[in-house]
């Protein structure tokens, strides 16, 4: 008979606002299921209940601004409040102790195993059960920057050939994605450019790395960095405010990718207005 409760280590890094969990298991480890650019979830199945398989770990880019942007949903409703009680504590710690930053924070927590199920048959296979539950939170703990642990970070599952289309029609072709990242990255220069002061730096920063992640995502969104670009540039100050402001609409539309092919010639035209008039 299967617990009806299940441990799980959640451990999260302020520094690169990375939130990994997981869960100690005999089950078989399945590949990775890369649902965006920024998530990815690792389901264990047993084989004795080929029908089901448990949530066995994920990892999460940019935890804390795709907590502020849509609470987590890539996780089952029984992580959320835990990864964010998570996040926000380590960030207070860090932001109060010299180099915390570099840490790890961790928390150990317990929950009902049928809130990490998800049943095969019939799913779509984009997101685990939501089953409500109460949760045994222990305290969580800061942890060395020496730690060891067993779980290895789920990176991005990688295509071996160009993807040209894809079926369903909700991605757009490969080559959209990736005139979408040369525009981003050629704004991201001129930002980078400009007189507009530090923050404007760090804005320059997110929308590199958001065209580097979308350029090699094959036509996956990458709404946690998009959502860190979305907070740079409301930090920004000193930028044209017609340009930020279009800005910010093509920060929203790119979580979207059917809106790509469209969002390339408007990035130019951000890019157009930020330039020095000798480089137009």
């Amino acid at each position: 008979m299967k617990p009806s409760t299940t441990r799980m280590v959640l451990r999260y890094r302020p520094g690169p606002d990375v939130l990994t969990g997981w869960i100690d298991s005999d089950a078989r480890a399945g590949r990775p299921q890369q649902l965006d650019a920024d998530t990815s979830l690792q389901w264990h199945h047993d084989p004795a209940e080929a029908d089901q398989a448990l949530l066995g770990g994920f990892q999460v880019l940019h935890a804390h601004r795709r907590e502020r942007s849509d609470g987590l949903q890539v996780l089952p409703e029984a992580l959320r409040q835990p990864a964010r009680a998570l996040i926000d504590g380590a960030r207070q710690q860090a932001q109060s102790a010299t180099g915390a930053t570099l840490g790890l924070y961790e928390t150990t927590i317990v929950v009902p195993t049928a809130s990490l199920q998800r049943r095969r048959a019939g799913d779509s296979g984009s997101h685990p059960s939501t089953s409500r539950g109460s949760d045994d939170v222990d305290r969580g703990r800061r942890v060395g920057t020496g730690s060891a642990t067993a779980f290895r970070p789920l990176g991005p599952k990688r295509s071996t050939s160009a993807r040209h289309h894809r079926p369903n029609g909700r991605e757009p072709a490969e080559p959209v994605a990736v005139a979408l990242a040369q525009a981003l990255d050629r704004l991201s220069q001129v930002v980078a450019d400009g007189d507009a002061g530090r923050e404007a730096t760090a804005l320059a920063d997110t929308l590199g790395e958001l065209a580097a992640t979308i350029g090699t995502a094959h036509g996956r969104r990458a709404p946690a960095t998009s959502a860190a670009a979305r907070h740079a540039l409301a930090a920004a100050r000193g930028l044209d405010l017609v340009a930020a402001g279009e800005l910010a609409a093509i920060l929203v539309d790119v979580d979207d990718p059917s809106t790509w092919t469209e969002l390339a010639p408007r990035i130019e035209q951000v890019r157009t207005r930020l330039s020095p008039p000798t480089d137009r």
